[in-house]
């Protein structure tokens, strides 16, 4: 009886030393995807800080050509065009925010 104890007590410490490595897994891997959630959120906000202007430069072009719809006010859909071309390529790029977050 005594010649198993310390088979009993090996293997309890393995059990023990591969707990504490599971936790220290799991804990590893919510703390990077805390860290990874925060850079994504951030990136968002760029993103939506970013277009919230984009759109504001569109819809003040849009405005100014519906006030005077004449020949020379085309310039004003062509600016609200650019804009609206920014704003899409923003978002193409919204990988590259995240890596500024």
């Amino acid at each position: 009886p005594s010649s198993s104890a310390p088979f009993f007590v090996a293997f309890c410490i393995s059990v023990s030393l591969n707990r504490r490595w599971q936790f220290f897994k799991q804990w590893a891997y919510q703390s990077e995807l805390k860290t990874t959630l925060a850079a994504s959120r951030k990136a968002d906000s760029i993103l939506n800080h970013t277009l919230k202007n984009t759109m504001a430069d569109a819809a003040g072009e849009i405005e100014i050509f519906l006030q005077d719809p004449s020949a020379d006010s085309t310039a004003h859909l062509r600016q609200s065009y650019a804009a609206l071309r920014r704003g899409m390529r923003s978002c193409r790029h919204r990988q590259a925010y995240l890596h500024l977050a």
